[in-house]
């Protein structure tokens, strides 16, 4: 059997220190800090870049940086699990992956990520999902 799980929020805390990072992102992060990121991440290929900005569009989320921590979380965390428990399935293997998502004020007033109104613990198993 192969058991993956993430965090909805995996990896977001990283992004408010992304300035220190990355040379010339500002905090909190401004629409034009996109292309830096994006080049630090996956190189100065503008074909890559344009290929990710349609993929995440700015009007769709409240602000860069919120942006920016969905898109990172999505390709450090969420697509390599997603991938990898593909593969096991394929194989043959019980496959089960869950996300979990919890609100906590404390965490909230901290400022270290993005988080949802919304308590919810799921099983996919063979891409049906299943409330626990």
């Amino acid at each position: 059997m192969a058991q993956d799980g993430l965090e909805h929020d995996e990896g977001t805390i990283f992004v408010a220190r992304l300035a220190k990072v990355v040379q010339g992102v500002h905090t909190p992060m401004i629409p034009s800090d996109l292309d830096l990121i994006m080049s630090h991440f996956w190189g100065h290929n503008a074909t890559v870049n344009a290929i990710i900005s349609s993929m995440y569009p700015i009007g769709n989320y409240d602000n860069a940086t919120v942006l920016t921590q969905i898109m990172l979380r999505d390709f450090f965390f969420v697509c390599p699990s997603s991938r990898a428990m593909l593969a096991m399935e394929e194989a043959g293997v019980p496959t089960y992956i869950y996300q979990f998502v919890y609100r906590s004020s404390w965490i909230q007033a901290l400022d270290m990520g993005v988080s949802e109104n919304i308590h919810s613990r799921h099983s996919w198993r063979s891409g049906h999902a299943t409330a626990i």
